[in-house]
């Protein structure tokens, strides 16, 4: 809600702080998800360096967790920054 609101700065620690807690739980197809939006909140902020390592990191993990949407959807993310 805060991201499509346009609230990135606020949306922003939320999504990093479920990003590290995905992370420590270690279930990859919620991570992925997760880095997907973290990614696209760095895309909205202008931090295309930030945003291309997360979608990286986000197909990555969706692949290892066999999420194949959420793993297109990064690379095709990926490929327009």
């Amino acid at each position: 809600v805060l991201r499509d609101a346009g609230r990135i700065e606020a949306a922003s620690p939320k999504v990093t702080a479920l990003a590290e807690e995905g992370r420590r739980l270690g279930y990859a197809p919620v991570l992925s998800e997760v880095l997907e939006l973290q990614a696209d909140l760095a895309v909205k902020a202008g931090d295309y360096k930030q945003a291309e390592s997360t979608f990286l990191e986000a197909f990555a993990t969706a692949y290892e967790g066999r999420s194949h949407g959420v793993a297109a959807l990064a690379a095709m993310r990926l490929a327009l920054l």
